[in-house]
């Protein structure tokens, strides 16, 4: 069912915000602002995103690596426009790496075994020689069982003393969460304290609290999505917590799935539909709409200017070293203005 939530509302004229890009001159300042660049390119949105505003960011991340089966071997997508795009960019580029589409099999057998973290280890690190613009690893395996936790707190440490000692740094991507539960499917695989210890950063997943395959939602209502970086910095260096800022939303049909939204579809939806509210939930600090199409109501939760502010607020109140934008091609550029300010200390 869908809830009502009377919060007004903002006019229709607000929210269609052209997609073109704006000029960048800032300096990224003192505040991380690391940005993933998805291999392969869904369209060329993450190339023009990249080039209009590659002076805004600190760190990219090109998805490029994976774990390809539970013998730990590292395959690469062979990709270089984001090379091309900086050359000449004072950014660093860490690579992605992830177990293959999530699976977890893959990644409860390569973290299990200490030859297949060998071999995994090895990949990278030949990746990374191979590239002397690469600065590091980001290690993103995902779907992880509460197990897999010593594990994967081994698999990172191994990886860090591999790596720093070529002078590379890693990024640990770690599941959100409000407390240590340790039942947790999704998240109980990651050790906090022991990551922030071998890891050079680590990189919240601060969205999806609503999915596509679960009730309507924001991507991170503001109350969960401070809750979920404040038990970050009680167990992580502040410095060291990189958070991720969501530049999507999703389109809930009564009946099914969401399709998820990026800002330009999302534009366009408002455009065509052209519902009568554009409501703002004021505890969540998140724009959502309603409509009906073809006898199918739908809720629509997206992120605005307004509701990335929000979530940059928390980040400078609570003294954390960076944001982490998923991902370049999804957002309003306005988005940039705002995330420059942050990265300035402004």
């Amino acid at each position: 069912m869908f809830r009502s939530r009377l919060t007004p509302v903002l006019p229709i004229s607000a929210f269609l915000i052209p997609v073109v890009a704006c000029l960048c001159s800032a300096d990224p300042g003192p505040k991380r602002v690391f940005a993933y660049y998805q291999v392969p390119a869904l369209d060329s949105a993450a190339d023009v995103s990249l080039e209009a505003f590659r002076d805004k960011v600190t760190d990219v991340s090109p998805t490029i690596l994976e774990i390809t089966d539970g013998a730990g071997r590292v395959e690469v997508t062979p990709e270089t426009g984001y090379l091309d795009i900086l050359t000449g960019c004072n950014v660093s580029i860490a690579p992605l790496v992830r177990n293959l589409k999530f699976d977890k099999k893959i990644a409860k057998w390569a973290l299990l075994s200490p030859s297949a973290q060998k071999r995994t280890v090895a990949g990278i690190l030949d990746v990374l020689q191979k590239e002397p613009r690469y600065s590091g690893i980001v290690v993103d395996i995902e779907n992880t069982s509460p197990s897999d936790r010593t594990y994967y707190t081994e698999f990172i440490a191994r990886l860090s003393d591999a790596l720093h000692s070529k002078g590379y740094k890693v990024y640990a991507v770690v599941g959100p969460k409000e407390k240590d539960i340790p039942k947790s499917l999704w998240v109980r695989a990651f050790d906090y304290k022991a990551l922030g210890r071998y890891s050079d950063f680590v990189i919240l997943m601060t969205y999806n609290q609503h999915w596509r395959g679960g009730p309507p939602g924001p991507c991170a209502a503001l109350d969960w999505f401070e809750s979920c970086v404040k038990y970050a910095v009680e167990c992580i260096p502040p410095e060291k917590v990189i958070v991720g800022i969501p530049l999507y939303g999703y389109d809930w049909p009564e009946d099914g799935p969401a399709t998820s939204l990026t800002h330009k579809k999302a534009a366009a939806l408002i455009d065509r539909i052209k519902p009568e509210f554009i409501h703002w939930h004021e505890d969540w600090a998140t724009p959502w709409f309603t409509y009906t199409e073809k006898d199918v109501k739908h809720e629509v939760w997206f992120e605005d200017v307004r509701s990335v502010e929000a979530k940059l607020d928390v980040c400078r109140k609570l003294g954390v070293g960076g944001v982490a934008a998923w991902r370049l091609g999804d957002e309003d550029p306005k988005f940039w203005d705002a995330i420059g300010r942050y990265s300035r200390g402004e």
